[in-house]
């Protein structure tokens, strides 16, 4: 952190080639962009609570909003039972793993951006959740059948609350109750764990929100991304 003005992300940076970060206090959000374009930035990110903020400082500095993200939150259900064909992955499973997470997403921010290259944006979720297995996340549900991994859900422990970091399910199988079995299986594994499970999607994905809602989650917060880019 640079005196509480922006952030480096190292993670995204090694994605990206280029140096990305994120911005931490809008009202630098003009000096921080200055900065960036004599250090060859590619990306900057900013994220705030609420979409009826006054985001006029962004917009004179060259950012742009790319998305409202929804966090959807629900108490953990009792005595769950573990789905039949859930399982905790191991590291030998990151390679397989991350080649799913690379052709199943298309509604987060960096494919909401248009002026990021669509295969950059699928990397990051493949290196999200290859990290994801090899030890970053808290624990990696995947939905195994006939010996094939059809579907991946990996969470983090945070401030008492089990948060989905990221799921995905393959897409030639999406539509049969794999996320809804992935979703149970944290119920299950963080009873006694955890208060609540938490997740964030996009308000635009009207598919993902409405999964969700029938499985009891309900609206908690609406942040708004903003991005600038040097693309």
């Amino acid at each position: 952190m640079h005196e509480n003005r922006y952030s480096e992300l190292p993670f995204e940076t090694q994605v990206f080639g280029q140096p990305v970060w994120r911005l931490d206090d809008i009202s630098y959000a003009y000096d921080v962009v200055r900065l960036a374009e004599e250090q060859n930035v590619g990306l900057i990110s900013y994220r705030e609570k609420g979409s009826e903020n006054d985001f006029s400082l962004l917009d004179q500095s060259g950012f742009y909003p790319v998305e409202i993200l929804t966090t959807l939150e629900r108490a953990v259900t009792p005595e769950v039972e573990w789905p039949i064909h859930i399982r905790i992955a191991d590291k030998d499973d990151a390679a397989c793993v991350a080649e799913i997470a690379r052709n199943c997403f298309e509604h987060d921010r960096y494919h909401a951006d248009k002026a990021i290259d669509d295969k950059i944006a699928d990397e990051i979720k493949a290196v999200w959740m290859f990290n994801s297995v090899s030890g970053r996340a808290d624990a990696v549900f995947l939905y195994e059948k006939d010996q094939e991994i059809l579907g991946f859900n990996a969470c983090m422990l945070r401030d008492g609350n089990a948060v989905i970091d990221l799921i995905g399910v393959r897409r030639d199988a999406q539509g049969g109750g794999i996320g809804r079995d992935l979703v149970r299986a944290m119920d299950s594994y963080y009873f006694n764990k955890a208060k609540n499970l938490r997740l964030g999607t996009q308000e635009m994905n009207k598919k993902s929100q409405n999964f969700y809602r029938t499985l009891g989650f309900k609206d908690v917060a609406r942040y708004q991304t903003w991005h600038w880019t040097s693309f």
